[in-house]
Parts: structure tokens; sequence; C-alpha cells
């Protein structure tokens, strides 16, 4: 008969009995929902994803890894391409917080992308069982003022990157942008336990599309080699492959080709320039 318990102390214990050291992945889960309106008003607006009542929300969550920044760019390039006004106001949303129809359907859109950008709590899922009684559509939601604060969070501590990367010496201002760095991740809530594949490792997830962004750019600060920036033409994030690159990697398939849209973009109005010159 096999001795389980002593089997489970080999596979979790090394030879002097300590726990073995894990190697860590961190996920987080992408909830796929293409049903987004807005409701309310000013700084009482919310947005809800709706689905159909016979539905579980777990039958629209992807549970993806968090080894590329992807998700952190996305946010990015949301933050540039929403209105500055906007942030302006968020700390003082009580003396009226206005927001456009534009920059609402700019949000609903990332959000059919990325996800549903927030942790969906018991309470959300208790009333959808409600809801699915009376056979009417269920639905989360998150606020908007919310979400904004959020984003901005993780785009004030994208500022904080680009200052340490752009000037790695160790002085005390450098020191306090690090703390500052440090400090933004405090409130950032993980779930962990331990995962058997191939491998023994340690599986974290993060609570929620915020923290995960957070995770992903602290990670950046261990790749050096690895920046990020913004494309002059279609003013979206990306990492670049060397300091001298200016445009981003997006590519369009044109004539069965794939080419780079925004490279292509430079070359034409370089050549339009000399063209004028002569």
């Amino acid at each position: 008969m096999k001795n389980i318990k002593y089997e489970a102390e080999s596979v979790l214990m090394d030879s002097s009995g300590n726990l073995k050291h894990f190697t860590g992945k961190l996920y987080y889960d992408k909830v796929r929902l293409n049903n987004y309106k807005w409701y309310g008003k000013d700084d009482s607006m919310r947005i809800y994803a709706i689905y159909h009542y016979d539905l579980d929300i777990d039958c629209f969550v992807d549970t993806l890894l968090c080894n590329t920044p992807d998700l952190l760019l996305e946010m990015l390039t949301l933050r540039e391409k929403l209105s500055d006004s906007i942030f302006d106001v968020l700390d003082k949303v009580k003396f009226g917080f206005k927001i456009s129809d534009n920059d609402l359907k700019l949000i609903c859109n990332w959000c059919k992308k990325n996800g549903f950008p927030e942790h969906i709590d018991s309470e959300s899922k208790i009333k959808n069982k409600k809801l699915f009684s009376l056979k009417e559509p269920k639905q989360i939601s998150f606020s908007v003022v919310d979400f904004l604060n959020r984003l901005n969070d993780v785009y004030k501590a994208f500022l904080l990157y680009k200052k340490i990367i752009e000037n790695p010496c160790k002085s005390p201002s450098i020191q306090n942008d690090k703390m500052k760095f440090e400090s933004a991740f405090q409130s950032i809530v993980f779930t962990n336990k331990i995962c058997f594949g191939k491998e023994i490792f340690l599986a974290v997830k993060a609570s929620d599309l915020f923290d995960a962004a957070f995770y992903q750019l602290a990670n950046m600060l261990y790749l050096p080699e690895e920046q990020i920036a913004i494309c002059p033409i279609c003013h979206r994030f990306f990492i670049r492959k060397n300091a001298n690159q200016k445009y981003c990697h997006n590519t369009k398939v044109v004539n069965g080709i794939e080419r780079r849209t925004c490279y292509a973009q430079k070359m034409y109005k370089r050549n339009q320039s000399r063209k004028e010159s002569e």
C-alpha cells in the first residue's frame, strides 16, 4: 500500500525537510463579454456588461499568463486616446464630472477586446442567480469614475517607470521614485496555489486587469533592454526592439504581403516632403 503522506512530503520538501523553492507564474482572468452599455449621469455613471440569463459568468472566462506586457500596453493606449479633460477633473468629481459618448464608446470597445476590468464579487453572482429564475438578462457593472482613476494610477506608475529607466543612477530622487513605484503595489491583491504539471509551480492570480497590468509594468523594470514607446503615427504604445525604433509593429496584409502600416506612412510622408522640396 502506498504511503500517500510520504509521497506528498517528498514532492513538497527537500532532503532537509524544508519547503522546496517553486517557480512562480502569474495569471489573470479575461472575462470575454461583447454587450456593454452605460447608464447614469456624471460621477454616478456605470458601464454594464450584459449576457444571457441561461449562462454562467464562468463560461466567458479565459485564464491567461501575465508573461508579456500586452494588457499594460492596451491600458496605456486607452489612456492616450481618452480626452485629457476627463483626468483633469477626476479628483474634483463632486464639482461636476462629465464624459463624452465617444470616450464611453472607447472604454466599452476596450473592454470587449481586453475583458471585464474588475473583480467579479460573490454578491454580483448571487444577484445574477435571481435574474436566472426571472429569465432576465444577467449583468455585471463597474463605476466609470473608479475605472478612470485606476487607469490613471497605471499611467502615473508608468511615468515613474520612465523616470527610473531613463535615470538609472542611484540619486536620492531616483530612489524616492522607486519607493513611490513600490508603494503603488501595496494594495494589489493576489491569490495563489501550488500546481502540479510537468513541474511543480506556484500559480499566482491577479484580482483584476489593473493589478495584472501593474505586475506587467513592474516586470519591465527587470527588462531594461525592452522599453515602452508610443508610436507617433497611430499613438499606440509598443515595446521597441532597439533604442532607434520610433514606429510600432502594427501590420496589415496588402496583396497577400504583410506590411508594417505605420512605418509605411512614415516613408510616404518622407517621400512627399522630398518631392515638395525638389
